[in-house]
């Protein structure tokens, strides 16, 4: 599957245009990156864990 590569490296930027473009329009909505690929949550689940737990206290209460 030679043509994976090169569709997984257009569809990673073109989610990043939108995302962009969303946090532009939307100032509301913050993007956190991690160095990971899909599995982040089983690649880097500390870096997750921390993203979610952040949220979690920004919460309403």
């Amino acid at each position: 599957m030679e043509w994976f590569g090169e569709f997984s490296a257009r569809f990673a930027q073109g989610v990043s245009e939108e995302l962009a473009t969303l946090t532009r329009t939307r100032p509301t909505i913050i993007v956190n990156r991690i160095d990971a690929t899909h599995l982040m949550n089983m690649e880097t689940p500390e870096a997750v864990a921390t993203l979610v737990a952040g949220f979690v206290r920004g919460l309403p209460g």
